[in-house]
């Protein structure tokens, strides 16, 4: 049997379309959502109705004290957990001179101290499996126009190798870095197009290959502290 997987922020976009696909592969889900009930409870159905189990777990990651108990209550309700997918994000502009405390401590409590406390309660209270952080594969670049964004998720990839150094062999921590896939906000088709043909494999990822490489890092039992890079080669530009 697959183990269950606990996704972050699943309600929605990537979050929402890798529960699905990994629903469809055989594995449980927990879908954690903080404000997203209606989203989040559509998704548990269409689990369901893929003859899976689905838990709903509604937390604030901003609350670090109550992060252990979104791990405790995912495994009372899957006692088979064994991975844990840390997704849930924030997106908005702001340039380093815009950068207020009130700002960088959401990027940081979302991208940085929320990985890192449901990480170590999944370690301490299921003590084996996989780790998947979510970062952006923008982070080999510099942009002013996101910088508490770009900075914070760069220190999530460096968790994702401290990590993995200090909880194997008993757990794998790995990380996927997506490119830009779906339109949002300002980034719209047009957007995306132009970066589409900039990119060396002239092609950008989609959702699919965002949850095969969820996959692929969830079921290759070599594989920890890696950064699989899904972007049509854009981090190489």
């Amino acid at each position: 049997m697959q183990p269950a997987v606990l996704i972050t922020g699943a309600a929605k976009r990537l979050g929402r379309h890798t529960a699905h696909s990994l629903a469809a592969a055989g594995y449980d889900i927990a879908v954690h959502y903080q404000h997203s009930k209606a989203e989040a409870e559509s998704l548990a159905d269409e689990i369901k109705h893929l003859g899976r189990q689905a838990a709903l777990i509604q937390a604030d990651l901003t609350d670090t004290h109550a992060l252990p108990d979104v791990i405790a209550e995912a495994k009372t309700a899957l006692p088979h957990l064994g991975a844990l997918i840390n997704n849930a994000s924030q997106f908005e502009p702001a340039s380093f001179a815009e950068t207020t405390p009130d700002i960088l401590q959401a990027n940081l409590a979302i991208h940085v101290t929320a990985p890192f406390f449901l990480s170590q309660a999944f370690a301490a209270q299921v003590g084996k499996g996989a780790i998947i952080h979510f970062l952006d594969s923008f982070i080999r670049r510099q942009s002013d126009r996101y910088f508490p964004y770009l900075l914070s998720k760069k220190a999530l990839a460096e968790l994702t190798l401290s990590m993995a150094h200090s909880l194997g062999p008993e757990i794998r921590v790995n990380a996927i870095a997506p490119g830009i896939i779906l339109p949002s906000g300002p980034f719209d088709e047009k957007y995306l197009n132009k970066r589409k043909a900039e990119a060396p494999l002239q092609r950008l990822a989609t959702p699919d290959d965002i949850a095969q490489g969820v996959k692929l890092l969830l079921e290759t039992p070599s594989l920890t502290g890696q950064i699989l890079w899904l972007d049509g080669g854009e981090h190489v530009t």
